[in-house]
């Protein structure tokens, strides 16, 4: 049999990165998102995020692909977000994602990054946070990309 963890710290946004997430009603969203991930096979580390944006720390399964997966996750939570009246501003999720994958020895610092979204954005924007972790990762930033 074989032995995997693929870690995967994905971070999407919401379109134009207007903030249409109430924090009060994260709750839900990340309960329903869970729910997808589930029953994919996926197992789901901690999700956070804010108004605007979204951290999933996960366990991809290893017979799914992580961009299978991230379309799954992205359009099915965007139909529910759209149907449901406490969202009623979100358009949807905008184009694209980051993703990394996190060593197993990471994982808990990952975590806590994730599940301390707020105290982190009391002093950057979301969109600085991203462009470090994209330039961080020897990827190439392009706000545009973004919206």
């Amino acid at each position: 049999m074989s032995k995997t963890q693929l870690l995967c710290h994905v971070v999407f946004c919401t379109k134009n990165r207007a903030k249409t997430i109430p924090l009060s009603k994260r709750e839900d969203l990340y309960k329903y998102i869970y729910g997808i991930l589930s029953s994919l096979g996926c197992y789901l580390v901690r999700i956070n995020g804010m108004e605007d944006h979204i951290h999933i720390l996960f366990e991809l399964k290893p017979t799914l692909s992580l961009s299978e997966t991230m379309k799954t996750v992205k359009q099915s939570s965007s139909f529910w977000l759209k149907d449901n009246q406490v969202y009623g501003s979100f358009e949807g999720w905008g184009k694209g994602y980051f993703a990394v994958s996190v060593s197993p020895t990471a994982k808990e610092s990952c975590r806590q990054y994730i599940m301390n979204q707020e105290l982190h954005h009391k002093g950057a924007e979301f969109v600085n946070e991203l462009e470090s972790m994209i330039k961080t990762a020897g990827l190439v930033w392009f706000e545009d990309e973004w919206r």
